[in-house]
């Protein structure tokens, strides 16, 4: 496999994309890949559809580029196709930062003066930046919770109950049929079409070696 130049239009998206992409998204990538070029190709199948990467292909139209980066995997039958779709989006949705990492490079990123370096190109909203920054007050999400209720200990039945609460879960699911019986102990279920599909997405997304998550299969109907 190689990295290749093609034109932009001739790839296309696939229709059956479900992740959500909000314009915000494509906005930042689009800033970054403006300021520092591709740090990962789009991948498409043999007919120029798009495998992975359905936000640097909106990216790039936003900043009219004729050609792009594509990593071409005509080596995939539609099933494996489909489950490839499936843990991208599945493995983008298991990580995240470290906070504390994060505003440690960012402070080393500025030196003794935020306003220094030009932080518009890491494609990060203003307010986000300042939070991280320490500018401002991090945003409280949490819900209010009455001050009863807030001081009142857990009994030992509900610290039991907890417990095998926090021992079923940190796993992902990938079933074939409805999850409309299953119990909400994983931190992602993955529902596949045939179980064709649902032992190539178990595949995949066991051999990316998640730390700490443990994959499981199920067949229900």
């Amino acid at each position: 496999m190689k990295v290749e130049l093609r034109a932009l239009s001739s790839i296309e998206p696939y229709e059956g994309n479900p992740r959500v992409i909000p314009d915000e998204a494509v906005r930042e990538l689009a800033v970054v890949i403006q300021h520092h070029g591709w740090r990962q190709p789009i991948v498409v199948d043999g007919d120029g559809v798009i495998l992975a990467g359905h936000t640097r292909y909106l990216a790039a139209k936003r900043l009219r580029l004729r050609k792009v980066p594509v990593l071409v995997r005509d080596d995939l039958d539609a099933a494996a196709a489909r489950a490839y779709r499936i843990a991208d989006n599945a493995t983008g949705e298991a990580t995240g930062d470290d906070e504390a990492k994060l505003k440690a490079e960012l402070a080393a990123l500025c030196g003794d003066d935020p306003g220094a370096a030009d932080l518009g190109v890491l494609g990060m909203e203003a307010d986000r930046l300042d939070e991280l920054l320490g500018l401002v007050e991090p945003a409280d999400e949490s819900p209010a919770v009455p001050a009863e209720e807030a001081a009142a200990p857990k009994t030992e039945d509900e610290v039991a109950d907890d417990k095998d609460e926090d021992d079923e879960g940190g796993g992902v699911l990938v079933v074939c049929g409805s999850q409309a019986e299953l119990p909400a102990v994983y931190d992602l279920v993955i529902e596949c079409p045939d179980e064709g599909t649902q032992r190539a997405v178990a595949e995949l997304v066991g051999g990316l070696g998640l730390e700490g998550v443990e994959v499981d299969t199920e067949t229900i109907g």
